[in-house]
């Protein structure tokens, strides 16, 4: 009986020290900003886009609905390729034509995004880690190309081409701020366009495009 109230009263006399202790070894971020200790619900960035056949740039609105999810609306436009086209430059006049093109391709797309988190990061910075998919729906100008007239020649001629897509990804978020979204993605996409794409003379019809991604997405976090 006296051994279990000697160390009842033990626990008491080093609880504060126990306390300290844990505060200690977690961490906190009491010393940070009042804005950078908020825990927000949305979060607007920009995002630009290296692909495996062109460039993209567009806007994403998401909602944080817990640590592990967050959901967006995702919007880009893309400037597509041929994988054949090739870039023959006139070493006289310096001019440049692509031998067989037929279209400039821009496809501009909606779509629903998911992203989970796989490994979270602690206050002080570091990655965070998430997977994601999504999914849309696309629809693609395509301009006639003229090499001898300016990019402009042609905009009353445009076909347009209506599609979907999804893609998958990897989404590394970089830094230690809560009030500014700085992230690194990579992935895939698949598009499909049921009437097909007719980019370079002389080659099948594309209805199915695939590519390989890399993106920077910047933006800030806020309450709404």
């Amino acid at each position: 009986m006296k051994l279990n109230r000697l160390f009842i009263a033990i626990n008491f006399a080093l609880c504060p020290f126990v306390v300290e202790a844990q505060e200690i070894a977690i961490g906190n971020d009491d010393t940070q900003p009042i804005d950078e200790r908020i825990i927000y619900n949305r979060e607007s960035t920009m995002h630009a886009t290296l692909h495996s056949r062109g460039l993209s740039l567009g806007y994403k609105s998401g909602k944080i609905r817990s640590i592990e999810k967050t959901t967006y609306w995702d919007f880009e436009l893309s400037y597509i390729k041929s994988q054949k086209q090739i870039k023959l430059i006139n070493w006289y006049s310096g001019a440049s034509l692509v031998y067989g093109k037929q279209y400039d391709m821009l496809a501009l797309r909606g779509g629903y995004e998911v992203e989970r988190r796989i490994y979270g990061k602690p206050y002080w910075g570091g990655i965070e880690l998430r997977w994601l998919y999504e999914a849309g729906a696309s629809l693609a100008f395509l301009k006639p190309y003229d090499p001898y007239e300016s990019f402009w020649h042609g905009f009353g001629n445009i076909k347009l081409r209506p599609g979907i897509y999804a893609k998958g990804g990897l989404s590394f978020e970089i830094g230690s701020s809560r009030t500014r979204a700085r992230a690194i993605e990579v992935g895939g996409m698949a598009e499909y366009f049921p009437q097909g794409v007719d980019l370079m003379a002389q080659n099948p019809t594309e209805y199915v495009i695939l590519t390989l991604y890399l993106s920077y997405h910047w933006g800030s976090r806020y309450n709404k």
